[in-house]
């Protein structure tokens, strides 16, 4: 993933993720990305790769198809974090 890429999805500006990366609004921001990304680890049985696709490309239903990608990129990283929980406990999304 590019500096561009990865600064869309965690919602932050790209000279701010590349000319001060250490700020905590982007560490916030770069946080919320990897928890994302460890909770569909663990789901997905401790693939980070299967992980890391899921994110980027499975349509959530829920959401009207869009991947948690493009919903944390729309600054909606709960929802992603809720979804993820439901699923982790059993529910089904």
């Amino acid at each position: 993933m590019s500096i561009a890429q990865l600064a869309r999805v965690a919602n932050v500006p790209r000279n701010s993720l590349s000319q001060n990366p250490e700020s905590p609004a982007v560490q916030g921001h770069l946080e919320k990305v990897a928890r994302v990304i460890t909770m569909a680890s663990e789901i997905l049985g401790g693939d980070t790769t299967k992980a890391v696709l899921w994110f980027r490309y499975h349509p959530l239903s829920d959401f009207d198809g869009v991947t948690a990608e493009e919903l944390m990129a729309g600054g909606h990283s709960d929802a992603v974090l809720a979804h993820l929980d439901t699923v982790r406990n059993g529910g089904f999304a």
